[in-house]
């Protein structure tokens, strides 16, 4: 769908129908394409809990005391605090 911006702006019901078509939409200003909307990813089920990464420092030793270990990856290069 190609639409002006003001166009966009009166029939936004039929861009979103569009959208829900998995359709893209392009707005135009002065017959120049300035920007597009593209369909979003289906939504996942699946728990973050599930991902790989999730939990892969719960054995590091170093991570124990998660304040400490935080305040030593914020502090700046030349604290000796």
């Amino acid at each position: 769908m190609r639409a002006p911006i003001l166009d966009l702006l009166r029939r936004t019901r039929d861009a979103l129908r569009t959208l829900n078509r998995n359709e893209s939409v392009s707005v135009n200003f002065l017959d120049k394409e300035k920007t597009g909307m593209s369909p979003g990813r289906p939504r996942m089920d699946r728990s973050v809990k599930d991902h790989e990464a999730f939990g892969m420092w719960r054995d590091k030793d170093e991570t124990a005391d998660v304040d400490g270990f935080m305040h030593n990856l914020r502090k700046g290069r030349l604290d000796d605090k």
